[in-house]
């Protein structure tokens, strides 16, 4: 049973619902992925107790919303440093632009920009036409690689222009129906400080029929730049996507288990 399935079976019948959602294994990745499912979209940035009291919301019957941002938001460092200085207690402002940062600061920030990113990716299913990916997301000069593969076939697709990349993101996804879940914890989510400036991330989860049905895996890597000219927004500059078709999905994918799970020695995608 996939665990979006068995918090919906959780929130019909448990009596103590506030505790057992509060557990320590019921992740915030997966209160997130539940609320996706109910075509609810918090913000990326919604804390465990948000999440849950929206859960309990909706068991009440409550009506339940969330405030639309009224730009596609890009990742800004300031925002990055403003996390790291929350988690790790230290003021250092440059820590992030700093090839001497930590890995853990820089996990933070990957992990920050796959819940932003996917998130915008889903809205498209879960909207309809509501806020997503966006020009402005990529540099135009920007290259990327989606490759579709199954147990006897493989397809790839590439793209030279932000133009281009939209489109190609947004064909995959209206046409096979996909709905992304990303993993997002540390197994799941890794970044990586290279030389000249470029923050490399990668990412996986698993991939869903619309709303239901587990499909298959994703793994993502990303090189992101800093837009000197733009408040410090970080804008993608290339990717490589790999969605592949699998039954029996046991567990959540982990990077070290992926096409990528040399990411340390990884250089940076052309």
């Amino acid at each position: 049973m996939l665990f979006i399935e068995a918090v919906e079976v959780i929130t019909t019948y448990e009596d103590d619902l506030r505790s057992l959602l509060n557990r320590k294994k019921i992740t915030k990745a997966v209160l997130f992925s539940y609320l996706h499912w109910k075509k609810l979209h918090p913000s990326a940035t919604a804390d465990k107790a948000t999440l849950v009291e929206t859960i309990l919301d909706l068991r009440l019957g409550n009506t339940v919303s969330f405030s639309e941002p009224s730009t596609s938001e890009s990742v800004t460092i300031s925002s990055m440093k403003s996390i790291v200085k929350q988690q790790y207690g230290t003021s250092e402002t440059n820590s992030l632009t700093n090839s001497g940062c930590s890995s853990e600061q820089v996990d933070v920030m990957a992990l920050k920009f796959t819940e932003w990113f996917y998130q915008l990716v889903n809205e498209d299913f879960i909207k309809k036409g509501g806020l997503t990916l966006s020009e402005a997301d990529f540099w135009k000069d920007c290259n990327i690689s989606i490759k579709l593969s199954n147990e006897t076939d493989s397809e790839t697709l590439e793209a030279h222009s932000n133009e281009d990349a939209v489109s190609a993101m947004r064909g995959v996804v209206r046409t096979h129906n996909l709905f992304f879940s990303p993993n997002l914890t540390k197994s799941g989510v890794k970044g990586k400080f290279e030389p000249h400036g470029i923050v490399l991330v990668v990412a996986c989860g698993t991939l869903h029929r619309g709303a239901g049905d587990c499909i298959g895996i994703f793994e993502q890597l990303f090189s992101l730049i800093k837009d000197p000219l733009c408040s410090d927004n970080w804008k993608i500059k290339s990717t490589d996507m790999r969605l592949k078709t699998k039954a029996d999905i046991q567990e959540k994918p982990t990077v070290k288990d992926g096409d990528f799970g040399t990411f340390w020695d990884l250089k940076v995608p052309d």
